[in-house]
């Protein structure tokens, strides 16, 4: 990373949302770059004297409906206060960015996320995704398999949480399995308790 790194939180009315929505384009040519879920989320990017690293966007239940909230548990949505949904990740195709950079990247956001009363990130993820997220801390929710109502592709859920917020999700005990693609696993599972939630501080990182 070439110099300092700054971190911009932002709306989507503000200039940097531009930003956001060519990282967007150069990341992902052929994917719809803006959707109405960019208006009431929090937006985040990276940049340094290289220019603009990464973006995400995080939307929050307590201000409108999240991107495929019907395939959510519903028991986990009652309180959505606490409840956010984090998206559209994209890199700078011209810039290389480590895992380390993510890491540290998606850190900042939580924390600040964190300061609002977030407790819960539940995301929905195109199948071949699986793999690069759960290293990133989030964990499979069991018998979410569905196809995104808007892009057509095959998706899962998946969830990052306090531990207090863990207890009742379902979650995958042949994650394995899902990891490699084989996402018929919906019939061995059993409900998670919260004090099984392996975390790093208050967040929990691992399924295991």
């Amino acid at each position: 990373m070439s110099g300092p790194a700054e971190l911009l939180s932002f709306h989507s009315t503000s200039p940097h949302f531009k930003t956001v929505i060519e990282l967007r384009r150069l990341a992902a040519p052929q994917s719809v770059v803006e959707d109405e879920f960019d208006v009431d989320a929090d937006h985040y990017l990276l940049r340094d004297a290289d220019g603009p690293r990464i973006a995400m966007r995080v939307g929050r239940a307590a201000r409108g409906y999240l991107d495929c909230e019907e395939f959510y548990p519903a028991h986990v949505m009652a309180n959505r206060n606490v409840v956010c949904s984090a998206g559209r990740l994209v890199k700078n195709p011209a810039i290389k960015a480590d895992v380390a950079a993510v890491r540290g990247f998606l850190l900042q956001i939580r924390r600040e996320q964190v300061e609002q009363g977030v407790r819960l990130d539940v995301i929905n993820v195109w199948n071949p995704m699986v793999p690069y997220y759960t290293p990133l801390g989030y964990q499979l929710v069991c018998g979410t398999a569905f196809t995104h109502p808007r892009l057509g592709t095959p998706s899962r859920v998946m969830f990052l949480a306090f531990e207090e917020y863990a207890s009742g999700i379902k979650r995958c005990r042949t994650e394995r399995a899902c990891r490699r693609g084989q996402f018929g696993c919906e019939e061995a599972h059993t409900e998670v308790d919260a004090g099984e939630v392996v975390s790093h501080g208050a967040l929990s990182l691992h399924c295991t």
